[in-house]
């Protein structure tokens, strides 16, 4: 399915953003982290800092470019779980078109 595909695209996209880029500082990642209180967008994104991080940019995604193919739970959950991790990608002012 081509949503499907996409989001895997983003999670694996937001892997070599974080890695290879040093666009994201490490320290304000952690701080958004921390801020959020060991709250999660997905149990995956518990496995680690980088699988956090992947999954944190799909969620950004979702909620601030595409609401409207997301579940209103997971809007809520997103919105209420990992708010911190949200704005600092707001904050990146990435151009995200053509979403």
């Amino acid at each position: 399915e081509h949503s499907r595909c996409a989001v895997i695209m983003a999670h694996e996209l937001a892997h070599v953003l974080q890695q290879l880029t040093g666009v994201i500082s490490p320290s304000k990642w952690g701080e958004a982290r921390k801020l959020d209180k060991k709250k999660y967008c997905s149990k995956y994104a518990k496995t680690n800092s980088k699988e956090d991080f992947a999954e944190s940019i799909v969620a950004w995604i979702a909620v601030r470019h595409k609401s409207d193919r997301i579940s209103e739970s997971d809007l809520k959950k997103f919105n209420e779980f990992i708010p911190n991790r949200l704005k600092l990608f707001d904050e990146m002012n990435f151009n995200m078109y053509p979403l």
